[in-house]
């Protein structure tokens, strides 16, 4: 966590470190971005993606039903509310 703030400081003071982490975040993506669609080419069963589409389908299914909703609104607005005091808390 220490590691964090010292880079926030770093790039908060340099301009020229903030463009430089701009630039290996975007290549990274991209690197990720042609890996994927490689991967998707070459394969023809259904493998990992297949996996993922019905899993990511049926989480659809599950988290638009009301109750699971108002249940996840509920715990991340309490997460919120609590890094929220936690943060005024500390400074």
């Amino acid at each position: 966590m220490v590691a964090a703030f010292g880079l926030t400081a770093l790039l908060a003071v340099s301009e020229a470190a903030y463009g430089v982490m701009r630039i290996v975040g975007a290549v990274v993506l991209v690197g990720f971005g042609i890996q994927a669609l490689r991967q998707a080419r070459r394969t023809k069963e259904v493998g990992y993606y297949g996996l993922y589409v019905w899993f990511v389908g049926r989480m659809r299914a599950v988290l638009s039903r009301a109750g699971v909703r108002r249940g996840l609104e509920q715990v991340s607005g309490g997460v919120l509310l609590l890094l929220g005091v936690r943060l005024a808390l500390e400074s």
